[in-house]
């Protein structure tokens, strides 16, 4: 017995009276493209409203993390600061006071140099003036050496500064300019001064990484923080050249 075959019935168009047929096609297909735009609008503000959501909380989170460096980083400056006093108060000798130890990490790098380098650069007379002298410092970084003249050398451990735009985006500066010395950028450093304790102390090449051990005192030119009386090992491994 043959099967039947069943047709659906084609679903009759409604034109309304009066209207005629190109009209009503034209109405419809802008109807759809109405439909799709507002589709396609909805999910662009969607999205806006993801990325911009993203954004937000990123930021939040950039300085939430900030924050909390801050503070670890002026909980050890205060308790560095706290001993070095206790310490004065007894006895100014120098053994004693390098028992109180800096060290610098990749994550404080940045900010010890610069709380060392601002003790030295005020007046005798400031509160402040060589708080952190005479704590043992050990730090790591790339080593440099800056001749200004035959007479005047300086010898340097940096890293280079990572600028941050404030949302958690870090632009690594690579360009040289007219500062350059031996295709270092100056700009760039974030360097403190080494003076050695032993003054046949070997010079490695510039860019060598470097382990410094030494005490905090004034630079050379006495406005600027140094490891004094330093001694120096080279690392096998590099370090993280950029630092926030």
């Amino acid at each position: 017995m043959a099967k039947k075959s069943k047709s659906k019935a084609q679903k009759k168009e409604y034109i309304p009276e009066g209207m005629k047929r190109e009209d009503y096609a034209d109405a419809a297909f802008r109807k759809k493209v109405t439909t799709i735009m507002g589709s396609i609008l909805l999910v662009f503000v969607i999205g806006l409203g993801a990325v911009l959501g993203y954004t937000w909380w990123s930021t939040e989170q950039h300085n939430k993390e900030f924050e909390a460096a801050e503070a670890k980083f002026n909980a050890e400056a205060s308790a560095v600061v706290e001993a070095l006093n206790e310490i004065e108060k007894e006895s100014d000798n120098f053994d004693d006071k390098a028992q109180v130890k800096i060290k610098v990490t990749d994550d404080n790098f940045y900010d010890w140099i610069s709380a060392l380098d601002a003790s030295y650069n005020c007046s005798e007379d400031d509160e402040i003036h060589a708080q952190y002298g005479g704590a043992s410092i050990n730090l790591q970084g790339m080593f440099f050496v800056r001749e200004y003249d035959k007479n005047n050398v300086q010898y340097w451990v940096f890293r280079k500064h990572s600028h941050d735009d404030g949302a958690g985006h870090t632009h690594e500066e690579t360009e040289t300019d007219e500062h350059t010395d031996d295709a270092f950028d100056i700009t760039e450093m974030v360097p403190i001064e080494v003076i050695f304790l032993d003054p046949e102390q070997e010079i490695p090449e510039n860019g060598t990484w470097v382990d410094v051990k030494g005490v905090v005192g004034p630079a050379s030119v006495s406005t600027l923080s140094a490891v004094r009386y330093a001694e120096m090992e080279i690392m096998e491994e590099p370090g993280e050249e950029y630092v926030k």
